[in-house]
């Protein structure tokens, strides 16, 4: 079957899709309904809170729902704040939901972001999804990980195990000469990552013990 007609049946069979997409967000048609992905949240769309501010002021309402929207994986912790007074002032309402959303480093994936990307992972690997968005590209590699990226976002390929740990010092040694803003991010997320499956590690259960 052709790549063109395996399209034209996920769309009949009401597969995923996508309807549009902005500088700020993909929208997506799922087997579950619309949903609209943050190019934050997959790094797409890094921009400071001065260029945010400055797309708002300029944008339309429909920009700035994709803008609201956006928002919610909006990466720079220390400027959320000056954002959040900004757009109060044109739009309160708005800026009260952009609050109550925003992704903080303590929050967890609702149920419906995490079906999303469950549904998403699928078709960027099924061979239907548009090579633009399905290509995984490698964006940082070091001693400990590779990190590819694609519109599901960072994925991580381990190159060490739990119970080597890690050389914090050559770690953030390594980060701090990192090429890109891309490539700290990265070894940001794979600590994160890293760490949290260590504790999980140590939390299990084990035999031969008292």
């Amino acid at each position: 079957m052709s790549r063109r007609l395996r399209r034209i049946l996920s769309r009949t069979l009401n597969a995923m899709d996508i309807e549009r997409e902005s500088k700020w967000v993909r929208v997506f048609r799922t087997s579950q309904g619309v949903f609209i992905d943050s190019k934050y949240r997959t790094r797409e769309y890094t921009a400071s809170a001065d260029v945010l501010l400055d797309d708002w002021r300029s944008a339309s309402e429909q920009e700035k729902l994709d803008i609201e929207v956006a928002f919610r994986f909006f990466p720079h912790v220390d400027e959320v704040a000056r954002v959040i007074a900004a757009i109060s002032r044109d739009d309160p309402s708005a800026a009260s939901r952009m609050r109550a959303t925003w992704f903080t480093p303590e929050s967890l994936l609702n149920a419906r972001e995490l079906s999303h990307l469950l549904e998403l992972q699928d078709w960027l690997r099924s061979g239907d999804a548009p090579e633009r968005i399905s290509k995984r590209v490698l964006v940082a590699e070091s001693f400990w990980f590779r990190a590819y990226e694609d519109a599901a976002g960072i994925e991580f390929e381990y190159k060490v195990s739990l119970e080597e740990g890690i050389d914090m010092r050559l770690f953030r040694e390594s980060m701090e000469n990192a090429k890109s803003d891309k490539g700290r991010l990265c070894y940001e997320l794979f600590l994160g990552f890293y760490r949290a499956a260590a504790e999980k590690a140590d939390d299990s259960p084990r035999s031969g013990g008292a």
